[in-house]
């Protein structure tokens, strides 16, 4: 994947030393820092800089910590960043939606400087989060749909027009943003396999209790409510009295996964998967 993430659009570039990837400037569940990571083993210059710290505990390579600063102090080192940003990389990949300046004016002097600009899309950043919980989540429970609520608001829109004028390539992280952005390419999460090692299945007998354990990032956007229903009613028919949840945070979740000898799912990110 690394090799081929960017391949095809960035044949143009110089080839009198190996490129260097920056990938800026929102981390999300730690997939820019693994994708860094991921094509530095492959021999490529690459960096992970994060502007704020990430409330999960992932580590960047670089984070300029900008909880810590006021907004004019975060304009001043938004910009000097992009001035070194633009002199050192030669691709650019962001996340979130989110380039180094405000109002992606960052974007035009990139473009005229000949790099390359990619923008991976995560999920709220082009979709909306009301059409979200009041037509998808409702869909899937068979719920009738009343309000006609668009898929991505007036200001997403803009800023996905904006990338289109600008990127060389669209990513998005789940099929179902095709649907927002179609001439994009679904680049999924990134997994450091290192983190989990394969283990054998361990024999169970059918009465064994089945986990189901849930590290939701939040509990609204993230369906622990229906979880926790879905098995509540599979109890209520007299199926599966020794399932259960566990919610835990994050940095619990992943002992329960790796160390657990009953059956786990992941329901959601845990900051590594």
């Amino acid at each position: 994947m690394t090799n081929q993430m960017h391949q095809h659009k960035t044949a143009s570039l110089p080839k009198t030393r190996p490129l260097r990837f920056l990938f800026a400037p929102h981390e999300i569940c730690g997939q820019m820092q693994m994708l860094a990571e991921g094509f530095r083993a492959h021999g490529h210059n690459a960096t992970a800089v994060a502007y704020a710290t990430d409330p999960f505990g992932i580590k960047n390579d670089v984070c300029l910590q900008f909880e810590n600063k006021s907004k004019p102090a975060k304009l001043a080192a938004s910009f000097n960043f992009t001035m070194k940003a633009l002199r050192h990389y030669d691709v650019f990949h962001f996340f979130y939606g989110r380039s180094l300046l405000p109002k992606h004016l960052d974007l035009p002097l990139l473009k005229r400087a000949g790099k390359k600009i990619f923008v991976h899309f995560r999920g709220s950043d082009i979709r909306s989060r009301k059409w979200l919980t009041q037509v998808m989540a409702p869909t899937l429970l068979n719920h009738k749909i009343t309000d006609d609520i668009p898929r991505s608001t007036a200001q997403q829109i803009k800023r996905l027009n904006t990338w289109r004028r600008y990127a060389d390539g669209i990513f998005v992280s789940i099929p179902e943003l095709l649907d927002i952005a179609p001439e994009a390419q679904v680049v999924q999460q990134a997994i450091d396999l290192t983190l989990w090692p394969e283990t054998p299945p361990e024999s169970r007998s059918r009465d064994s209790e089945l986990v189901i354990a849930h590290a939701p990032s939040n509990h609204a956007y993230k369906g622990t409510e229906h979880l926790i229903s879905a098995v509540d009613q599979i109890k209520q028919r007299g199926f599966g009295s020794k399932h259960n949840v566990r919610l835990k945070p994050h940095y619990l979740a992943d002992n329960i996964y790796q160390n657990d000898e009953n059956i786990n799912f992941e329901e959601n990110n845990t900051g590594h998967v």
